[in-house]
């Protein structure tokens, strides 16, 4: 594969490397992971197969960069904070009444409402995270995701479904405290 092939291969994925790494490692860290993975596979990218999927090929790097990352992470001392107490800092003002209005747009009390999104999808595990925004947010099929995922199509639905579930529960749970 030439350069220039393999530069426009990047262009038309490089969205859905982006997700696979955010999912795995976290938005602040997707940058540096996807880069590191695109060095790796431009070094070898002669070992590509032509007519297979170089999204595919690609997130493969992705996941392993992503791998190595956490497996380094855990070696750190670093001490952990419950759930709970991450969920207090970071939901603040606890309102009673969901974050959007009967016409879509956000009550005015709800500046944190990103905040909560983001420490939700934090909660699920990174496989479990990623399948959800390669299919809600990138739009992509599940069998797209599962072949970038390296998932068998069904594994990645009962990601999703899941995802989905505890999403719903963990957000209607901060919204209807009192």
């Amino acid at each position: 594969m030439q350069s220039e092939e393999f530069s426009n291969q990047v262009q038309r994925c490089y969205s859905h490397l982006w997700s696979v790494a955010a999912g795995l490692n976290g938005r602040c860290h997707a940058d540096d992971v996807v880069q590191d993975a695109l060095t790796q596979a431009f070094q070898k990218r002669q070992m590509f197969q032509p007519g297979s999927n170089f999204a595919a090929w690609v997130s493969q790097f992705v996941r392993f960069i992503s791998s190595n990352m956490a497996r380094k992470a855990k070696r750190r001392n670093t001490a952990s904070v419950s759930n709970e107490v991450l969920e207090s800092v970071r939901c603040g003002l606890n309102p009673t009444k969901g974050p959007v209005s009967e016409n879509g747009c956000l009550h005015s009390d709800q500046q944190d409402f990103d905040d909560r999104v983001v420490f939700a999808l934090e909660t699920l595990p990174p496989v479990t995270r990623t399948c959800f925004l390669l299919s809600s947010v990138q739009g992509l099929t599940y069998l797209e995701v599962s072949g970038l995922m390296d998932l068998q199509e069904g594994t990645v639905a009962s990601h999703v479904s899941r995802a989905r579930s505890e999403l719903r529960r963990i957000l209607s749970h901060s919204w209807s405290r009192a």
